[in-house]
């Protein structure tokens, strides 16, 4: 054997483990549960779990999802979970606390569940919950003060006469929504009334009623009055957009009108709803939110015009 060819079979050890190598190091990680399961603490517990208005399926371990992955996948890919209905992908901007899930989470998921859906490590096999969102500090606070036991019809939206017992103007930037029973509480909105007049009449509709807070649809039934927040359930806490705030008159009550949900809890069910306020007067706030400026049926789906105005309102989705 010629000592060129001996020396050719002697490098073809070192050639198979440098490719064996490249192989190894090249190849892409498997995606375990370990990698899907703060996904789903982040973005999907908060309905899916025991108190949420998604109880079932829930999504509480790797049972759970692993269970129901066939649905999961359809669900993340089709971006029907979780239901956000603005575009966030950045052809109409950026949405401030979207609920649209990031491309590369929806391939996690994904890649997960194509790969059989494996477990890796049995500390991921219970999903941790994400610590509950708080406010720096509390300034004042909005209480029903009653049990409400929802129903069909008039007993689907409530108005609750508040006094927040302002003693003077202050910036409203973030609200904290609790109830006993956080299932039945879909939405959420808070109106300053602003003249006496309004006060006088929300405070003659409530003794009326004859039970906690009135019957009110679309609006608290008393004028003049200007919306100040408006809260869903994806999260208990609704913080404004930086440099923008919401001016809350002193000595003037608010309305808090709630928009229940009895389908997951039923109407043998009551909850009792606070909503704690946060402010910062000292913030160089400069911008206002108007009104609702347009609803664009397509891509961007809402529409919201930035003015200068003392008598603005906010609106909870905000495109930045």
């Amino acid at each position: 054997m010629s000592r060129a060819r001996r020396l050719s079979l002697a490098a073809v050890p070192a050639v198979l483990s440098a490719l064996a190598f490249v192989w190894l190091h090249d190849r892409p990680r498997a995606v375990t549960f370990a990698d899907v399961a703060p996904i789903l603490a982040r973005r999907c517990l908060g309905c899916h779990a025991d108190q949420g208005v998604a109880a079932r399926p829930s999504l509480r371990s790797y049972a759970d999802v692993a269970r129901f992955r066939a649905m999961i996948r359809s669900a993340v890919w089709t971006r029907r979970m979780p239901p956000w209905l603005a575009d966030n992908s950045g052809v109409c901007g950026r949405w401030q606390d979207a609920l649209w899930l990031p491309s590369d989470e929806v391939q996690t998921i994904v890649a997960w569940i194509d790969g059989g859906a494996q477990w890796a490590d049995p500390r991921t096999a219970a999903i941790r919950t994400e610590p509950a969102p708080t406010l720096a500090h509390v300034d004042a606070t909005l209480d029903t003060k009653a049990a409400f036991k929802p129903g069909l019809v008039d007993r689907a939206y409530r108005c609750f006469l508040v006094d927040p017992r302002l003693a003077s103007d202050h910036l409203l930037t973030a609200v904290l929504v609790t109830s006993s029973d956080p299932r039945m509480v879909a939405q959420l909105n808070i109106f300053s009334l602003d003249s006496e007049a309004a006060e006088v009449a929300a405070a003659r509709l409530d003794r009326a009623a004859g039970d906690a807070g009135y019957p009110c649809y679309a609006s608290p039934l008393a004028s003049p009055n200007r919306l100040v927040a408006s809260w869903t359930w994806d999260s208990p806490l609704l913080r404004f957009p930086r440099r923008t705030g919401v001016r809350l008159a002193r000595d003037r009550k608010l309305v808090v009108q709630i928009h229940y949900n009895v389908i997951t809890s039923g109407l043998s069910a009551s909850t009792q709803t606070r909503v704690d306020l946060e402010f910062d007067d000292l913030a160089p706030l400069d911008r206002w939110i108007e009104t609702l400026d347009a609803f664009l049926l397509n891509y961007c789906f809402l529409g919201i015009r930035i003015v200068d105005a003392h008598n603005a309102v906010f609106f909870g989705a905000r495109n930045t």
